[in-house]
């Protein structure tokens, strides 16, 4: 489990959503730099605060709201299972905080 800190700048209300940049099969899966076929079985979790994880193979919409400046606690996730193969993995990740007004 990573856990990390977003920081919102905003002087008005906004929401903080995570997204994969992958949009083909292995969408929300950590995939090998070698071998990009390659894909761990389980996708990501991502929670905020102490909310429950969302995958992030499905869309995870709106991780975090706020009124005004502030940071948010984001956890990440990776189950790794005997079937997955070995290998260097990674995710390109976007978070985007929009403003609400």
């Amino acid at each position: 489990m990573a856990t990390l800190d977003v920081t919102v700048t905003a002087d008005g209300p906004w929401n903080l959503s995570i997204a994969d940049t992958d949009t083909g099969p292995s969408k929300g899966h950590m995939v090998d730099a070698a071998t990009p076929s390659h894909r761990l079985a389980s996708p990501m979790f991502v929670s905020a605060g102490d909310g429950l994880g969302s995958p992030l193979d499905a869309p995870v919409g709106i991780l975090a709201t706020g009124p005004g400046s502030a940071v948010v606690h984001v956890k990440l996730g990776q189950a790794v299972g005997p079937s997955d193969l070995p290998g260097t993995y990674s995710i390109v990740l976007v978070f985007r905080a929009v403003s609400t007004f």
